[in-house]
């Protein structure tokens, strides 16, 4: 079974409500996949589950094929990351909470 699946089946089966918060694997996957191979060709609008770079203010213009596919991995890591930190500052404020 492919990477992929496994972890769909995986959060579905246990995290069902975690679910949109972790990267959009498929999503990022197939917007490699659709990446042209020159680099003189325009960029493909992400696909749907992906981050779009248009509405996050980043646009398309002329930024390099490198930085437009990091920055829409940065978004979604900022939102795995922000998700990460609340969960982190739930489990602190029960662990005060037990202590006292």
């Amino acid at each position: 079974m492919k990477f992929g699946k496994d972890f769909r089946n995986h959060l579905e089966g246990t995290l069902p409500d975690w679910k949109d918060k972790y990267l959009a694997y498929k999503a990022l996957k197939k917007l490699i996949k659709t990446l042209p191979p020159d680099a003189d060709q325009p960029l493909p609008p992400p696909p749907a589950g992906a981050v779009d770079a248009a509405e996050e203010g980043l646009g398309f213009g002329d930024v390099a094929l490198g930085n437009w596919f990091a920055r829409i991995l940065d978004v979604e890591l900022q939102k795995l990351n922000d998700f990460y930190m609340e969960r982190e500052e739930w489990h602190v404020i029960r662990l005060q909470f037990a202590c006292f």
